[in-house]
């Protein structure tokens, strides 16, 4: 897993599933395992199956599209500052470079 997926937040897990995996190149079906959990089922005689999904970030990909973590740290501040109830932000809960972000294009965002 990549450094910006928290393996233990099952959102985070869903979420790298959903836009880092094709399901053609990046999911495994291994079959005929002898272990697996629960109950053993007759249909296959006993033997399990398992899928594997990589899920880990292959290539460069423009940021994650929410405001930059400077930006969403002060409206943090901002919104317990106000007494509103308390956040609890989840990952990613702030844009950051997935590579392919180019320092031009970070002066234009911030301009806008």
């Amino acid at each position: 897993m990549n450094e910006d997926i928290d393996p233990d937040n099952a959102d985070a897990l869903f979420w790298a599933m959903a836009y880092r995996a094709n399901p053609d190149l990046d999911v495994q079906i291994l079959r005929h395992k002898d272990q697996g959990h629960g109950p053993r089922s007759k249909r296959n005689g006993g033997q399990d199956a398992a899928v594997l999904i990589d899920a880990t970030l292959k290539e460069k990909f423009p940021p994650v599209s929410l405001p930059k973590r400077e930006y969403m740290e002060r409206a943090k501040q901002i919104w317990e500052e106000l007494g509103l109830p308390k956040l609890k932000p989840e990952s990613p809960w702030f844009g950051y470079s997935l590579g392919e972000w180019s320092e031009e294009f970070d002066e234009a965002a911030g301009l806008a």
